[in-house]
């Protein structure tokens, strides 16, 4: 089989030796299409492919037609809402995701933001501490529960917001999340009911100072 991995911005040079070292050892040709500059690059050279990974490249209709031999399409990474799941649908193709493969980077990103915050970019000499401070997780997946656990280890409280599962310290409504939280880390797909599911009124809550870290889709916020 041809496997084409799909992005513009270059997937970790281990990652890379990673996904060829697995698939060619099971007989399959890599083509890597990365850095590319317009859509075209992309139709002209699927077309041959019979499997595609992929980033957080758009993924819509045209291309997928383009690949008329494309049997499976896999996201790196969790969120899947940059491939047209219902053109795939009809294309019978496949598309599967690789939750939690990247949530300790991530995680760590996200504390990182939260002190790079709250310090004032370095800059002022009048920070503030995270030890002590309430975080609220809105979201609690793969990703969630990573900065949960780092959080609990530099001294925050946390309270967590999440409908479908149940653990400890959570809240029933997002609101109370807000409210009673200084910092606000948002782990949510993007999905219709979470597009700019956090607005004014959600915001409005947070106390004096608070601060809202989104490493999830930037849509979930309503600018």
């Amino acid at each position: 089989m041809k496997i084409v991995v799909i992005t513009e911005k270059p997937f970790a040079e281990n990652a890379v030796k990673g996904i060829r070292e697995i698939l060619e050892k099971a007989g399959h040709e890599v083509v890597m299409i990365e850095k590319y500059k317009k859509k075209e690059d992309v139709i002209e050279r699927i077309k041959d492919a019979d499997g595609v990974i992929v980033r957080s490249d758009k993924i819509d209709e045209e291309i997928i037609k383009a690949g008329e031999k494309v049997k499976i399409i896999v996201r790196a990474g969790a969120g899947y809402d940059n491939i047209d799941i219902e053109a795939c649908n009809q294309g019978k193709i496949v598309v599967m995701n690789t939750p939690g493969q990247n949530r300790n980077g991530v995680a760590e990103l996200c504390i990182g933001m939260m002190i790079f915050g709250f310090r004032k970019g370095f800059k002022e000499g009048k920070g503030r501490e995270l030890k002590d401070k309430t975080l609220g997780i809105c979201g609690c997946g793969y990703v969630g529960k990573r900065v949960k656990e780092i959080a609990e280890g530099i001294g925050m409280k946390i309270k967590v917001y999440d409908p479908f599962i149940t653990t400890e310290n959570q809240v029933k409504k997002i609101e109370e999340l807000f409210e009673e939280c200084q910092v606000i880390s948002l782990h949510l797909p993007l999905t219709k009911e979470t597009k700019g599911k956090i607005g004014y009124e959600l915001i409005k809550k947070l106390p004096y100072g608070g601060m809202i870290c989104n490493t999830a889709r930037k849509e979930i916020i309503d600018e």
